[in-house]
């Protein structure tokens, strides 16, 4: 390859012309990048001339893709004019169900819901399965507070008034939940130290389960 020059020049000034032309070149990159754009989207082809020859197309309006002269965009669906978006593109753009926003909320919810449900230990699931076959006339998130605060030592009466529940209803409630003969005491009677955390841990899980 011959390079020829119009005057003659040293190796300093063939070494400063050609960091001036890379310069040039790096600085002329956007502008190719918004002409490829500017084609892409239109369809046109764009043509580099001197000032004055030809209408000129500022920088911006080939960065945003749009010529500057060009119609504003068809409604209702009609066909896109040369100079916007294809009338196909338009469509597609259209047509596209959106995607679902909840799924990923789901998804996160069951896989914690299944990190939960690996914690408990083999005794606490099978008390938590005893928990969901007794009547619903409680909630999960009653069962929570009555356990939470009889362990604590709090009275039936008091419950009974923070609740709004009978303190009756909420004596049968606990007896029936520490039926379940792995949560029971030694000697038979209520249940013992280690059976009230079992309990404890199953309505937890139960409660958060039903808030997800």
């Amino acid at each position: 390859m011959t390079y020829y020059f119009d005057t003659p020049m040293t190796a300093a000034d063939l070494t400063a012309k050609v960091e001036a032309m890379l310069t040039a070149a790096k600085a002329m990159e956007p502008l190719a990048k918004a002409m490829a754009e500017f084609e892409a989207a239109t369809g046109r082809k764009l043509v580099l001339t001197e000032e004055g020859t030809r209408p000129a197309i500022s920088l911006d309006a080939l960065l945003a893709g749009v010529p500057q002269d060009a119609p504003p965009a068809a409604q209702d669906n009609a066909p896109a004019p040369e100079s916007g978006i294809p009338a196909t593109r338009v469509a597609k753009t259209e047509d596209a169900a959106p995607a679902p926003r909840t799924a990923p909320l789901r998804a996160a919810a069951e896989k914690q819901r299944i990190a939960d449900w690996a914690r408990l230990t083999p005794t606490e699931r099978r008390v938590v399965e005893h928990l969901e076959g007794l009547p619903d006339t409680f909630t999960p998130d009653d069962d929570e507070h009555l356990v939470d605060m009889l362990i604590k030592g709090n009275k039936l009466d008091i419950i009974s008034a923070l609740l709004g529940i009978d303190a009756d209803a909420l004596k049968a409630r606990w007896n029936a939940m520490v039926r379940h003969p792995e949560l029971r005491a030694a000697n038979g009677k209520g249940a013992s130290l280690n059976g009230q955390q079992r309990l404890l841990a199953a309505v937890r899980y139960r409660a958060k389960e039903a808030a997800q």
